[in-house]
């Protein structure tokens, strides 16, 4: 994988882009469009800030609020999460890589999707199976179970979605969880969830269940603050959002 540090169109975007906010009323929810397009989205879910996002071309950004604007980091992905530190890893024709630098570093393996959180990082793997990093044997641990989207907690608990029907892991058991979902995002202690109806929800563990926050989205990620980043597709292709409440 090659790397760019051309940032000259997203930074124009910045400077072009005023913020627009689209107002939801449920649960008085605030979602700021930030510029750019994407098809993914990423974030470190610990203490780090590090937002992320795979660009229409392929092309891995990282989100700069001070020029509010995205920098190009080049490579090629179609899937993207994001460790504690801010590492950036990605999938790309199921190959697995990680930034190190500017440089993209293969790693082993084949996956479908990815997640990161509390110093772990996971895969779903072409089988549906869920596998964990081992830096130290530097292969992936079976974790079993079935699945086709992935988060994790900054705790380092993974969240699985298979078939809409979502799940996390006890132990080594996978507990089934109240409702459905077509994607997850977990960071700052929060878990969040796309539902079928494309409405974003988060979880609240007091009540055992989610809470709508409104909105309409493909994908998510939620930073160290706990806030989600979405994407939503529409008329207006892959727009970027974030709430605000």
């Amino acid at each position: 994988m090659k790397t760019q540090s051309n940032s000259t169109f997203w930074r124009a975007i910045g400077l072009m882009g005023i913020m627009t906010f689209l107002s939801f009323t449920v649960a008085n929810a605030q979602w700021e469009n930030i510029p750019g397009k994407a098809w993914e989205i990423g974030a470190a879910g610990d203490s780090t800030f590090a937002v992320w996002s795979i660009g229409e071309s392929g092309a891995v950004f990282k989100w700069n609020e001070q020029s509010f604007s995205w920098e190009n980091y080049g490579g090629k992905a179609t899937k993207i999460a994001v460790e504690s530190d801010g590492t950036p890893w990605v999938l790309n024709n199921n190959q697995i890589y990680r930034l190190r630098g500017r440089t993209w570093q293969s790693m082993p393996g084949k996956a479908v999707a990815i997640g990161a959180g509390g110093g772990t990082v996971w895969v779903i793997g072409e089988s549906g199976t869920v596998l964990k990093w081992s830096e130290d044997s530097f292969t992936w641990e079976n974790y079993g179970g079935k699945a086709t989207d992935i988060a994790v907690e900054n705790n380092g608990t993974p969240w699985v979605v298979n078939n809409q029907q979502i799940y996390r892991l006890r132990g080594r058991t996978w507990q089934s969880m109240p409702g459905k979902a077509v994607a997850l995002g977990a960071g700052g202690g929060t878990v969040w969830a796309i539902g079928d109806s494309e409405a974003v929800f988060k979880w609240d563990e007091n009540a055992f269940a989610w809470t709508n926050r409104g909105g309409k989205a493909s994908r998510i990620a939620v930073s160290g603050n706990g806030l989600p980043y979405v994407i939503q597709s529409g008329a207006g292709g892959t727009l970027i959002y974030r709430l605000r409440n």
